[in-house]
C-alpha cells in the first residue's frame, strides 16, 4: 500500500492526498464539498470549499468522510453571474475510503461494553483462592 502523502501546498488538491469530504442534503440533491484552508500572515485562517462531484454509481458518502483520491480530474460549468468566470469543480472518479482513528476507537469501545453485557461472569465460593 502507497504511503499517504500529505500536500505540501494545503490549498490544493492533488491526487494521492488525503481529504475531508463534507455533505450537505439540499431539496432532495445531495452535495459534496472539500475544505480548503488559507493560513495569513497575521495567523488567521480563511477556509473555503471546493465543490466534489463523483462518477456515478458510488457508494454514498457520510459527511465528514476521509477519503483518498486515487484518480480526479477538474470539471468546470458556465456561471450565470459570470460568464467570464466558470465554476469549477473536482470530479472524483476513483477513491479510497479511510477510517478515521476516532471511529475505530468508538466502534472498539461499543463491542467491549455489548461483550461485558452479554458474558456476565459469576464468582462463587469454590473460585476464591482463600
Amino acid at each position: 500500500m502507497k504511503e499517504e502523502k500529505i500536500s505540501v501546498h494545503p490549498y490544493k488538491i492533488m491526487i494521492g492526498d488525503r481529504i475531508r469530504v463534507f455533505r450537505k442534503d439540499y431539496r432532495g440533491r445531495t452535495y459534496y464539498n472539500a475544505q480548503i484552508q488559507q493560513k495569513n500572515y497575521d495567523g488567521t485562517v480563511n477556509k473555503y470549499y471546493r465543490p466534489l462531484n463523483f462518477k456515478k454509481g458510488f457508494d454514498d458518502l457520510a459527511n465528514e468522510t476521509d477519503i483518498i483520491i486515487k484518480d480526479m480530474f477538474e470539471n468546470l460549468r458556465p456561471n450565470k453571474n459570470d460568464p467570464y468566470n466558470p465554476i469549477t469543480a473536482l470530479f472524483i472518479t476513483d477513491y479510497e475510503i479511510v477510517e478515521r482513528q476516532e471511529q475505530i476507537e468508538k466502534q472498539a469501545l461499543e463491542d467491549f461494553r455489548d461483550n461485558l453485557r452479554e458474558n456476565v461472569y459469576e464468582i462463587g465460593e469454590n473460585d476464591l483462592p482463600f
